[in-house]
């Protein structure tokens, strides 16, 4: 059995913007938070096979940040991500294919903290997810198997949260 892992990332810190929701960009506070998240994921995950963002400027950034502490070997923006349910990422996990053992999702709330809670298998990190994840939050979840067989308690879980 293979062991993979899935990084779900709530953007840091952000900003306003008069252009509209999906121009919002990281505040300076944002932008350190990230640099400081890649920093501590980097200790536990040296690499991602891929790494899919949301199209909005707050993930980007986000994403940016993590890739200078974090190794990724392919990136891409996906356009579902933006307004993505839990399922929805869910599904995307599910169909990655088999020679990605390890991806990162940088997106929003509430999918990326509703989808952490359904596939953690302890209670206790379910707990630190259930009601919602701070910006500049990872969330590691490993399980082994195909990405076909990700199911609802089925992963290992460890929260990084980072303070803007």
């Amino acid at each position: 059995m293979t062991t993979r892992t899935l990084i779900l990332v709530r953007h840091a810190a952000a900003g306003s913007s008069s252009s509209g929701d999906r121009q919002r960009p990281l505040t300076p506070e944002g932008v350190e938070q990230a640099r400081r998240l890649g920093r501590r994921v980097s200790r536990l995950i040296d690499h991602v096979d891929l790494s899919l963002t949301s199209p909005a400027v707050r993930t980007q950034e986000t994403a940016a940040q993590l890739h200078t502490s974090i190794e990724v070997r392919t990136t891409s923006v996906d356009d579902e991500l933006y307004l993505a349910g839990a399922d929805s990422l869910l599904d995307k996990a599910r169909s990655l294919p088999a020679s990605v053992t390890s991806v990162m999702m940088v997106g929003h709330e509430p999918a990326i903290s509703a989808m952490a809670a359904s596939l953690g298998a302890r209670r206790s990190c379910k707990e630190k997810v259930r009601w919602g994840v701070p910006t500049g939050t990872a969330v590691v979840l490993t399980f082994e198997g195909n990405w076909s067989q990700l199911a609802e308690n089925s992963c290992e879980m460890e929260v990084f949260r980072e303070p803007a």
